[in-house]
């Protein structure tokens, strides 16, 4: 787990709840509010519909950039000052790959968003 640097969020963590396919995961991915992360965006209160489904990629928002198979889905919730997102990986050879990632890496795997500015 990351600590606070330079009121910079760096904070991310995830939690693998079982070892068979597909893998469920917990993952604080921001802070509500600030301070800015290492991109210096803050996402303000309310600026995630509360339970939005997003698809999870394998690696670097390439299932969003690209036509390829998600990894996996989760679902984001706004809990106190963070916003968690609760999902699954797909029983897919993307999905399984990203499963042994979560299973090897635990709290040391990163995490970025991906968004789109709504005006």
């Amino acid at each position: 787990m990351h600590g606070w640097g330079n009121n910079a969020m760096q904070w991310k963590t995830v939690s693998v709840k079982t070892t068979s396919e597909p893998v469920s995961f917990t993952a604080i991915i921001y802070r509500i509010g600030g301070p800015p992360d290492a991109d210096a965006d803050i996402v303000l209160p309310g600026a995630i519909q509360n339970g939005a489904r997003v698809k999870v990629s394998l690696f670097n928002h390439d299932a969003q950039l690209l036509p390829l198979e998600p990894a996996g889905e989760a679902q984001i919730f706004e809990r106190g000052d963070f916003a968690v997102a609760e999902g699954t990986t797909f029983d897919n050879p993307r999905g399984r790959m990203l499963a042994a990632l979560l299973r090897a890496g635990g709290e040391s795997v990163q995490w970025s968003v991906g968004y789109r500015v709504l005006a």
